[in-house]
């Protein structure tokens, strides 16, 4: 009796993820960054009076300037999951190189961070906390994290995919926005497989 008790409060005191969406995404207004949703709109309503031509016109000033257009992908999951070490890696920086995501065996990254791809100027990448601690517990991530801003999203998982990145990937689905699932320390699994 007294470890049912304790997994309820402890489930009230962490809160859940997925029955915190409703309230989150009520306090939000998600929008299409890459083409405005005005734009989409005014394709729609062309190709529903059948004026192809003014459709096709819409879509070509919508594309011009897509090269120029910024992209932010948000790196998320558990907390040591190796998700700023795929940052440094999709950057081509070491750990130890000026400019890397800090790396460590405990909780590192406190905010979101933002790192610019070396190559991709239009590319940001954001290193997000770890979903799950006492400092970012579920029911509080996505307003954390400020989870709307971003255009895509990499779902990073050290182990067998959790609750909590199943319910981040319904978040996200939820916006109507793509993401990864990357599985990192694959390494360290075959390593102990063969032991």
């Amino acid at each position: 009796m007294g470890q049912a008790f304790s997994d309820t409060a402890k489930k009230e005191d962490s809160g859940d993820l997925e029955s915190s969406f409703t309230d989150y995404f009520k306090k939000i207004k998600t929008e299409n960054k890459i083409i405005p949703r005005e734009t989409i709109r005014s394709i729609e309503l062309h190709l529903t009076k059948g004026d192809i031509r003014a459709a096709k016109s819409a879509i070509t000033d919508a594309l011009k300037n897509i090269d120029d257009i910024p992209i932010n992908i948000a790196v998320t999951g558990e907390s040591g999951a190796g998700k700023s070490s795929f940052i440094n890696a999709l950057r081509g920086v070491g750990h130890e190189d000026k400019g890397a995501a800090k790396v460590g065996v405990v909780e590192t990254t406190m905010k979101r961070t933002p790192y610019k791809h070396p190559k991709i100027k239009t590319l940001t990448l954001w290193d997000l906390p770890g979903i799950g601690t006492m400092k970012f517990p579920p029911k509080d991530y996505l307003e954390k994290v400020k989870f709307q801003e971003y255009d895509f999203f990499i779902l990073v998982s050290a182990t067998h995919f959790t609750k909590l990145e199943l319910d981040l990937a319904k978040a996200i689905r939820f916006m109507k926005k793509n993401y990864y699932l990357v599985r990192t320390k694959i390494d360290v699994d075959l390593e102990n497989e063969k032991k």
